[in-house]
Parts: C-alpha cells; structure tokens; sequence
C-alpha cells in the first residue's frame, strides 16, 4: 500500500503505525540495498510489499533509507 507524499511514494503496510523517514537521511538504491541485505531484487521488493523494509520512490526510482537497512541488518542478525 502507498502513501503519497507529493512526487514521493512512500511505501507503507497495514501493520505499521507510524512511518518515520527522516529526510536527512541518506538513501540507497535497490541494487545498493541488494548488496548490503545480500538478498536479491525479488526479495528486496517483497520486504517492501511486506510492510517490513521502507521505501520511497522519487521519479520513478525506488530508495531506501540507509538507518532503514541498519534496521533490518539487526533485526536478522538478533534471529541468527
């Protein structure tokens, strides 16, 4: 589910409520996301449709806040 914000989406779920992105923040495409989650594309975009990775997208492109994928490394790192 999206949230429109303006030119910017911000990806959302049902489960959330409350959705904090810090505009400060800096941001990470989906390829750079692949890298630092190691998980491929599919994946990273299921974790979005999920409600359990935050994303925006400006201009056609989707970003993820970089404090969004420290969030989700410590979450999987608590589960190991």
């Amino acid at each position: 589910m999206g949230l429109d914000i303006g030119d910017t989406m911000v990806y959302t779920s049902n489960d959330m409520k409350r959705l904090v992105v810090d505009p400060s923040d800096d941001f990470m495409d989906v390829q750079e996301a692949m890298h630092e989650l190691k998980v491929g594309y599919a994946t990273i975009y299921r974790k979005i449709k999920a409600g359990k990775l935050i994303a925006v997208k400006i201009g056609g492109h989707t970003l993820i806040p970089k404090s969004e994928i420290e969030r989700v490394k410590k979450l999987e790192a608590m589960r190991r």
